[in-house]
C-alpha cells in the first residue's frame, strides 16, 4: 500500500493522473481488508519445531535475519501489481475510475493472499496448510465477502471521484 501510493504520487509530481486511491479505499483496506486477517494470524498456533530453532538474539532487530529485505521485496510486489492494475484501467481502458477500482480490488485481494503467506518465516504453506488455522480462513472469507460486494454491487462499485 504505502509503495503503491508512494511511488503514484512521485508520479503524479511529473503530470498525469496518478490518484490510484481514495481516502475511503485506503480506510476500507486498513479496516477490513488488513485488520480482520491480522487477527487471526495473532491466533496462529506455534510451530512444532520451535523448541529446536536456535532463539533469536536479545539484540537482534524485528527487521534482522533477513526480515527486512522480506518486507521491503513483498511490498514492492504488491506495490507494483496494484499500479499495474490502475495503469491498465487508466491507460488501456482510459477509465479513471475502472483504474482507481481495479486498483484496490487487486490491493485487497492481494494482501488476503499476503496473510497466508506470513504464517510462516521458513515453511511453505503447503506444508503448513491452508485451512489450519480456522480463525484465518473465516476472517479471509469475510474480508473477501465484504471486498466483494464493494466492488459488485453496481451502487457500490464505482467510487465518487470530484
Amino acid at each position: 500500500e504505502v509503495v503503491a501510493i508512494f511511488i503514484a504520487t512521485v508520479l503524479a509530481t511529473f503530470g498525469g493522473e496518478w490518484d490510484i486511491l481514495l481516502a475511503t479505499q485506503i480506510l476500507w483496506i486498513n479496516l477490513v481488508t488488513d485488520a480482520f486477517p491480522a487477527l487471526a494470524i495473532g491466533v496462529e498456533k506455534a510451530e512444532p519445531d520451535i523448541m529446536q530453532q536456535k532463539p533469536r538474539s536479545a539484540k537482534a532487530g524485528f527487521f534482522s535475519d533477513g526480515m527486512g529485505i522480506n518486507v521491503i521485496f513483498q511490498g514492492t510486489v504488491v506495490g507494483l501489481l496494484t499500479l499495474a492494475a490502475y495503469s491498465i484501467g487508466e491507460f488501456v481502458f482510459r477509465d479513471h475510475v475502472l483504474g482507481m477500482t481495479m486498483a484496490f480490488g487487486t490491493l485487497a485481494f492481494t494482501e488476503l493472499a499476503h496473510s497466508l503467506n506470513v504464517r510462516s518465516m521458513d515453511k511453505s504453506l503447503f506444508t503448513i496448510g491452508f485451512f489450519t488455522n480456522k480463525t484465518l480462513t473465516l476472517a479471509n472469507i469475510a474480508s473477501l465477502t465484504s471486498s466483494s460486494f464493494i466492488l459488485y454491487i453496481s451502487n457500490l462499485a464505482r467510487p465518487k471521484v470530484e
